[in-house]
């Protein structure tokens, strides 16, 4: 099986289990509604996500583990949740593939190509960083206005 197959399969697996996941989390309290479904599985998985609970609220619990394991595989095998498990990832290939799906190769191969206008999403990121940072310290300092 090609690597692009085994990745859509997965993609649609995951994609399935996160749409039955808001389902069951959503709709009541039937036998087959919230009563031992994992619905917190994605938020574990994600790195990111456990990334900021930790910095908002200074605790880390057992469950972002998986997130660990997740950035661990992610040094060996590449953005495994990111373009394997992650539904947001899986629709933004989605949409890319429907808006494209009629682009010859060299179209494509433009309009993937690199802009200067996609450093202002590093500027963002560097920004919101740098905001996290400067308010640990002031936590840490005990200078913080929210507790």
């Amino acid at each position: 099986m090609r690597t692009i197959t085994a990745r859509r399969i997965s993609q649609c697996f995951f994609i399935g289990l996160f749409l039955w996941f808001c389902g069951v989390s959503s709709l009541g309290r039937e036998w087959w509604q919230l009563r031992g479904w994992p619905i917190n599985l994605f938020l574990e998985l994600d790195p990111l996500a456990g990334l900021g609970v930790a910095l908002t609220t200074g605790t880390v619990y057992k469950g972002m583990v998986w997130g660990v394991v997740t950035a661990v595989a992610t040094l060996f095998l590449g953005r495994i949740f990111c373009g394997w498990v992650c539904p947001f990832g899986t629709i933004h290939q989605f949409i890319g593939y429907v808006a494209g799906r009629k682009k010859t190769a060299p179209e494509k191969v433009a309009q993937n190509s690199h802009h200067p206008g996609q450093k202002v999403k590093y500027w963002i990121l560097m920004v919101m960083f740098g905001t996290i940072v400067i308010d640990l310290i002031q936590q840490s300092l005990g200078w913080s206005s929210h507790r």
